[in-house]
């Protein structure tokens, strides 16, 4: 059975007491990384676990050989997974702040190690607390389940093997893939030949999922290609390939490393506008 990778906030109200179910908080600010460990504290999901950008669902940083979010080793994966509980047959829900950008990361990962069932919550935390809905300040029991990978539901590619894509999309701010405006990497622009889907057109105005139809009509036109997803680091790439898998599409082949990590070598081509 097809699930959908984005639920509601009213089917996970509705859901809250099934033993299956395993939430997780990932909200995060770059300018402030203790930001999202500090409003966890204040109040998050009830059962909801805390997972951390950078320490948790990223690997370590080689300054001048890795982006700024090196997709994970399976090792931390499974160790990661196995401290919330999650089991093979668990249902993850994963949340963040409103967009779904950091989400869209944690979601990618438990796809990357075979878990199916696993959606990020429609709206995130602001649409949950504008609802009214429960909300707790206790931390739930980390209870290792002994979490082993599966295997992967799509691909993962490095810098070398780009070239074999037809079809690499950007998911950046357009102004950020022209390289008008460059605020975290040193460098601008974009890889040669890419093109710019940006994630938060995924988005209605209130940072609520499109429909299925929506991102269907708006990812058609590349379907029938050789897809590979990048972003700045890792993150909101996977928020593409969610709305791909919302609208009924096959999930395409991510790049982690993305537009930080094939910037370390300064002899690889880039293009502006």
């Amino acid at each position: 059975m097809k699930i959908d990778p984005v639920i509601t906030t009213q089917d996970l109200a509705l859901r809250l007491q099934d033993e299956h179910l395993i939430i997780v908080d990932v909200r995060f600010n770059l300018a402030d990384k203790e930001w999202g460990r500090e409003v966890y504290k204040d109040g998050h999901v009830p059962k909801a676990h805390y997972a951390h950008l950078d320490d948790d669902l990223s690997d370590l940083i080689v300054l001048g050989k890795t982006g700024r979010h090196p997709w994970p080793s399976i090792s931390s994966i499974e160790n990661l997974l196995s401290r919330f509980g999650v089991k093979s047959n668990s249902h993850v829900v994963i949340y963040d702040q409103a967009h779904g950008g950091i989400a869209a990361r944690l979601w990618a990962i438990c796809q990357y190690v075979g878990i199916k069932q696993v959606q990020v919550l429609n709206g995130g935390w602001q649409h949950w607390v504008a609802e009214e809905r429960p909300v707790s300040q206790d931390v739930p029991e980390h209870v290792d389940s002994e979490f082993k990978a599966l295997d992967p539901l799509f691909g993962i590619a490095d810098v070398d093997s780009l070239k074999e894509y037809k079809c690499k999309v950007d998911a950046r701010a357009s102004k950020r893939y022209r390289g008008e405006e460059e605020p975290i990497d040193p460098i601008a622009g974009h890889i040669p030949g890419a093109i710019n889907f940006p994630f938060l057109e995924n988005l209605n105005d209130d940072l609520s999922w499109k429909s299925k139809d929506e991102l269907a009509d708006r990812f058609e036109s590349i379907t029938n290609q050789e897809l590979v997803m990048y972003c700045g680091s890792g993150v909101t790439a996977c928020h593409n390939m969610i709305a791909m898998k919302r609208a009924g599409f096959e999930l395409p082949t991510l790049y982690p490393g993305s537009w930080s990590d094939y910037i370390t070598d300064p002899d690889r081509e880039i293009e502006i506008g």
